[in-house]
């Protein structure tokens, strides 16, 4: 009888333990979906830099999918981003640092490379856009470069026009007309307008 009842509480512990098992698997699996959950199907990385498109490739543990935008800025490492961990860094971006900071921005396969530049912008002629308008899309366009406005070149006048509110330099594009003017400055449509940018030393 005491071997009877043995047998069965030994038989009852390792049922409760195989349970408690199969719990714990149930539990984690949950938890992987929950957490992958929206990442697509593809390639899982073998390593950091496997499957990535150019550049040094980093900031991708194993396992992970290369084709999953990790860090916000539209690209994955499919599509030209070569550090999950950094949002500026992929192919084609501007991005870039006043001081080294370990990353690879324009994912060129150059860590940090320093470059002393004066960026400067040329646009067609627009017919007549206010001149503080101008100045505030170079000071913008300079900025996003990691410099400040030096001057802007357009031709000038102060007459009544049909005018133009804003623009853009990145689009050379002007927008917003009204009709006021006086004895306010614009830029005409005789000759381009020209952004120029104070000399800067950024790294990349």
């Amino acid at each position: 009888m005491t071997n009877r009842m043995t047998i069965k509480k030994y038989i009852k512990k390792e049922y409760l333990f195989v349970l408690t098992g199969l719990l714990l698997v149930a539990t984690v699996f949950s938890v992987i979906k929950i957490l992958t959950i929206n990442i697509p199907e593809g390639i899982l990385s073998a390593s950091s830099s496997s499957g990535c498109d150019g550049g040094l490739c980093v900031g991708l543990p194993v396992g992970f999918h290369i084709g999953y935008d990790w860090d916000g800025d539209g690209k994955n490492m499919t599509t030209g981003d070569c550090d999950e961990t950094c949002p500026t860094c992929y192919k084609g971006s501007i991005g870039s640092t006043a001081t080294s900071d370990g990353k690879d921005q324009n994912c060129n396969g150059e860590i940090d490379e320093q470059v002393t530049s004066t960026p400067t912008k040329t646009c067609a002629g627009v017919n007549y856009v206010r001149k503080s308008a101008v100045d505030s899309a170079c000071s913008s366009y300079c900025v996003a470069r990691g410099s400040t406005m030096n001057n802007v070149s357009c031709s000038l006048t102060t007459n009544w026009y049909n005018s133009n509110t804003s623009y853009n330099f990145e689009t050379c594009a002007a927008s917003n007309p009204q009709d006021s003017g006086g004895n306010v400055q614009w830029c005409t449509n005789s000759q381009s307008i020209i952004c120029n940018c104070n000399q800067t030393t950024r790294y990349y």
